[in-house]
């Protein structure tokens, strides 16, 4: 490899129940800091089918038993839920972050680590391990990316201050999305889809020209013209039509014909039952109902809540013209990369957690966020 500086991540290759869905949390804290020392991040398992990990600089799932093996005696750390790669480390003794989760913690954790290299971090909570049992709600899912990060960073003799604990993690938050307001092309690295928001900004000639450069799934509230639909179709993974009082059933008509996925949702919920007449031959209309700040606080634990204390790490990249935001809030208070690396430069936690607002520009995102209260009032 081209570096020899690294820590290595097992996120498991068999048992759902076993993998953890918020790595990308963890990394999104823990890696400007192993950045700013030149360490690298490796992967070296994952469940089939499974993305990589946002932020890993290689994925090396596809090596051998023994590959994984050696490439976990050269690292520095380890990070492992319950796997084979768990019982490696320990029996070289590396520096390992193990994160239980269908057996209790005597019964998998690493057996020959010394206490000095091994930090288990699970979460506090009444759920007992499943014993490989399907888990509706996975228990390993309940430990706070927060605790793992500084888990990791205290091995690494890193200094680490992160004044805030988890209120909440979005449904989509283990998935970066990426949306664009079609007002310029822009082009992503992979073969990710971008989320087209044509509810928010129409221009057919950059529709045009998007469409030639990436795959997209498009959410629109406006009738696109059929001759850009079959021109492109292959590039299209889905059209979301969001349903309004200028709907016409026609347009998903003509898209249902040419076998473009497509899916019904409205905001109008009080006129979701007119709107259903005439869509009935089309699928279901999906009430999209507007979070708020009274919601979150409905949870006991969140009832003593202050949207003063609220502040959240985005996974959506919302592009704009030229630049890339944290999600539509972020675009309204300008909290483009450059902008945030000149006011931030030394603090790359503050580069990425942001003040919460109680306001549409938030809330409107709140899949996609892990939301935060403050815990340390002199932070």
């Amino acid at each position: 490899m081209e570096f020899k500086e690294y820590i290595t991540i097992d996120n498991g290759d068999l048992v759902n129940e076993k993998a953890y869905d918020f790595f990308n949390g963890v990394l999104s804290i823990i890696r400007p800091f192993l950045a700013e020392r030149g360490i690298k991040i490796l992967q070296i398992s994952k469940l089939d089918k499974a993305e990589t990990i946002d932020g890993v600089d290689r994925d090396a799932s596809a090596t051998t038993f023994r590959q994984k093996s050696y490439l976990i005696y050269h690292s520095l750390l380890h990070v492992s839920v319950d796997s084979f790669s768990a019982q490696v480390s320990g029996l070289y003794n590396k520096k390992t972050v193990f994160i239980p989760s269908v057996l209790h913690e005597g019964n998998s954790k690493p057996f020959f680590s010394s206490e000095k290299n091994l930090r288990v971090v699970q979460a506090e909570v009444g759920m007992k391990p499943s014993l490989f049992a399907p888990e509706q709600v996975k228990r390993i899912n309940q430990t706070k990316p927060e605790d793992i990060a500084k888990a990791i960073l205290e091995l690494l003799d890193i200094p680490f201050d992160f004044p805030y604990e988890t209120v909440l993690i979005g449904n989509d938050f283990n998935r970066t999305m990426v949306e664009s307001i079609p007002n310029a092309t822009f082009k992503i690295s992979n073969d990710r889809s971008i989320d087209l928001r044509l509810d928010y900004y129409y221009d057919e000639q950059v529709l045009n020209a998007q469409l030639q450069i990436n795959k997209c799934h498009i959410i629109t509230n406006k009738i696109i013209p059929i001759n850009i639909l079959n021109a492109f179709k292959e590039q299209i993974t889905k059209i979301t039509y969001v349903i309004d009082n200028s709907h016409d059933p026609r347009f998903i008509s003509a898209v249902q014909k040419m076998g473009i996925k497509y899916s019904l949702c409205t905001y109008d919920i009080g006129n979701i039952e007119k709107y259903k007449i005439h869509y009935m031959d089309y699928g279901i209309i999906t009430p999209k109902e507007k979070f708020s700040f009274e919601q979150l606080k409905s949870n006991e634990r969140n009832k003593d809540l202050k949207i003063d204390d609220l502040y959240y790490v985005s996974n959506k990249m919302l592009q704009n013209k030229e630049k890339v935001y944290p999600g539509f809030l972020g675009h309204v208070e300008e909290l483009d990369q450059e902008t945030l690396m000149n006011k931030f430069p030394n603090d790359p936690t503050k580069r990425i957690v942001h003040k919460a607002q109680d306001n549409d520009f938030f809330w409107r995102d709140i899949n996609s966020y892990w939301l935060l209260k403050k815990t340390n009032e002199d932070q």
